[in-house]
């Protein structure tokens, strides 16, 4: 069943990647009419390419001035000098698919592939968690796949974005304390935890659950007839000697880049506009094109000290539950069945649930605190696709348990098609898409309906459009993107159907 999983996975996401041949320059890349401008269709991707593309072809952490606009406004500047407005991890895991793709002449398509990758060992990192909790191999592998191509992971595991990554070390933590522990896999932990900030600063609170679970495993309890005998490991504090190195990289790069040990991308002046003599400065929007670019490109103002703040968790947890943009009820509303699972490891008093919970009120809470719920233009919330990998092992929990109940199973299939049709469209078109509370501003600029719901997705995907390498390069020549679109999603529902059959007829109850 594993092999099945990986080979489906792999599959479909070379399907779905986005991508073109070649090996772009920067010239290229800043051309508006370039054939890359879907592939870098907002600003995350493109200052997190502009970051790998500078450090091996031009040998900086510093942008060049092409760079630095094609970066904008995610980008930053510190003593004259324009680096990303990004935590720099995600850059780096990316580096060696640059250079592997650069030699077989596809840089761009190289590099989009780690994240590809890395969303396929997710897919098996929930497979093994579920195995571990004697889930059996189709609800997990079912868990699975509905993680990847049944929520918005399916949309960012073709681009390149830090999600699959952070989802990586958090599932790939969980997995190493879900067993007794030992000094290598404490010492794995720790610098997981600590690699974690270096891909997105949020992970320090994100991983923390999990951390703080790993700790427990340091102290030795023992009852001794009438009393209780807690001890201390003391040769397993040397684990944290793990922490070291990608902390050293952390603060290498914040001074390096940034101009201090300590100090944030983040927390530099951002950089929104570039004038004809190379300076900072603010947006003249002399064109209706620009104006629309602008606009797509620059969704929030952030700054470090004011990006928390109390008073919008309501409003948060609506956006990435609720909500016609961004709310998993319509995006993935399939998760929604992993309530039941919950329900089942708090029967078996699981001492793994409350650090999922956790896990998950971590990643919920940060994020509809944060001054950007929506994630910018984007589909769905993706902010919480670590919590979607969560939801999706209590969903397996819950399919392995109630396997032969069709109160159960039914709703999972009806839930299920319409998820993966959903998430597949965002995987071939555009993660390009406003948050709700932009749209009236840009229908006075644009003079015309602005939709930000999937609909907007399907209105690209019928006028022919799909920013997949594999329909841009091969398959347009033969199919239209809806038929494209029809052949991905139903290979994989009917994958999905196929499990769940073989799960409901053949396990044992």
């Amino acid at each position: 069943m594993k092999y099945f999983l990986l080979i489906f996975s792999f599959i479909i996401l070379t399907l779905s990647i986005a991508g073109r041949w070649g090996n772009p320059s920067i010239s290229m890349l800043n051309d508006s009419a370039s054939p890359y401008t879907n592939v870098f269709e907002n600003s995350s991707p493109r200052a997190r390419f502009a970051l790998i593309y500078s450090i091996l072809e031009n040998r900086s952490l510093v942008f060049s001035l092409p760079l630095a606009k094609f970066s904008l406004p995610d980008l930053a500047v510190h003593d004259g000098n324009y680096v990303s407005l990004f935590a720099p991890g995600t850059s780096f895991l990316a580096l060696p698919g640059y250079v592997i793709g650069k030699t077989l002449g596809a840089s761009q398509l190289g590099t989009y592939s780690i994240v590809s990758i890395f969303a396929i060992l997710n897919v098996f990192l929930i497979y093994l968690f579920l195995r571990n909790l004697e889930v059996s191999p189709l609800a997990s592998a079912l868990a699975g796949l509905i993680f990847l191509f049944g929520s918005p992971a399916f949309a960012y595991s073709v681009t390149l974005y830090q999600h699959h990554f952070s989802t990586f070390l958090l599932l790939a933590a969980l997995l190493l304390v879900q067993r007794k522990t030992n000094f290598l896999s404490l010492s794995v932990v720790w610098f997981l935890s600590s690699l974690s900030i270096l891909i997105d600063y949020p992970n320090l609170f994100l991983m923390a659950p999990v951390a703080l679970f790993a700790l427990t495993r340091l102290i030795d309890v023992s009852h001794l007839k009438s009393r209780l005998k807690i001890s201390l490991r003391p040769w397993h504090l040397l684990t944290f000697v793990a922490v070291i190195p990608p902390l050293l990289a952390f603060l290498w790069y914040n001074n390096s880049a940034n101009g201090g040990l300590f100090r944030l991308s983040g927390s530099l002046r951002r950089v929104e506009a570039i004038d004809l003599s190379g300076q900072p400065t603010t947006p003249r929007l002399l064109e209706q094109g620009q104006i629309e670019n602008f606009i797509q490109s620059n969704p929030d103002k952030k700054n470090t000290v004011n990006f928390f703040r109390t008073r919008r968790l309501l409003g948060g947890f609506y956006t990435h539950f609720m909500s016609l943009d961004r709310g998993l009820i319509f995006f993935s509303p399939v998760l929604v069945l992993s309530i039941i699972g919950v329900g089942i490891l708090n029967q078996k008093r699981n001492q793994l649930l409350n650090v999922l919970l956790g896990v998950l009120g971590a990643n919920v809470i940060i994020y509809s605190l944060w001054g950007d719920p929506w994630g910018g233009w984007a589909f769905g919330s993706r902010y919480l696709i670590p919590s979607y990998s969560i939801l999706a092992i209590f969903l397996g929990i819950g399919l392995g348990h109630f396997h032969r109940r069709l109160l159960v199973i039914l709703p999972f299939l009806v839930l299920s098609v319409y998820s993966i049709a959903v998430n597949t469209l965002g995987a071939i078109t555009t993660t390009n898409n406003p948050p709700q509370v932009e749209v009236l501003a840009l229908e006075k600029v644009t003079g015309r309906e602005e939709k930000y719901t999937w609909e907007r997705n399907w209105d690209f995907l019928i006028t022919n459009g799909s920013k997949s390498f594999v329909f841009q390069t091969y398959a347009k020549n033969y199919l239209t993107a809806p038929q494209y679109f029809y052949i991905i999603s139903w290979a994989i529902v009917s994958a999905v159907i196929l499990l769940t059959y073989r799960l409901y007829s053949y396990d044992s109850p």
